[in-house]
């Protein structure tokens, strides 16, 4: 239990590739218990995934748990969140699950790579929502859908001013990733 409290978890679309950062909040609070407690640490026997909580990816570097519309917004039934950020955040916490309301929805957290972290198989396809915790800026979705970048020297200026740490030599690799993504992106959308 205490593995969750510093946690962060997120809720994704699967089939539009796109997350919504909701922080420390666990939304539905056994499900986000159970995803943290998932993961295995130093000395530990096996999680046993409590048979009610869809856990998938039990393998993978992210653990995910399938979700719906329908259990998001019952959670949010009555709920009276004590901090400004949860407030903040369930506006669009609503509106992501009605805008995915038929998709694949899943919880997942910062414990394990998530599928937009670096080196992760197809991280370029994702989507950050912009929200109260809005970090993924970088994303070339982000850039093009959320920032409207039409070229890269335009985008690269902006992250160069938020996001620095990408232009150091350790980055390199992944920067480069970042423009050819973005570049490609740019020149399919403009056939």
């Amino acid at each position: 239990m205490g593995l969750a409290m510093g946690t962060d978890f997120r809720l994704a679309c699967a089939d539009c590739k796109e997350f919504l950062d909701l922080h420390k909040w666990r939304i539905i609070e056994p499900f986000c218990n159970a995803l943290a407690e998932s993961y295995p640490r130093s000395g530990d026997s096996p999680f046993a995934v409590p048979m009610n909580i869809p856990i998938y990816d039990l393998d993978a570097p992210c653990h995910k748990i399938q979700i719906s519309r329908d259990q998001i917004l019952s959670s949010l039934e009555g709920y009276v969140p004590e901090h400004e950020y949860i407030r903040n955040l369930m506006p669009a916490v609503c509106s992501f699950v009605d805008k995915h309301r038929d998709h694949r929805l899943f919880l997942c957290c910062d414990i394990g790579d998530e599928p937009w972290t670096f080196e992760e198989p197809d991280w370029l396809g994702w989507k950050g929502v912009p929200d109260y915790f809005y970090f993924n800026h970088f994303l070339p979705r982000n850039l093009i859908e959320i920032h409207g970048f039409p070229n890269w020297e335009e985008a690269e200026q902006f992250l160069r001013e938020e996001h620095p740490w990408l232009f150091s030599d350790q980055m390199d690799a992944y920067t480069s990733a970042i423009r050819r993504d973005f570049d490609q992106r740019i020149s399919t959308a403009s056939q």
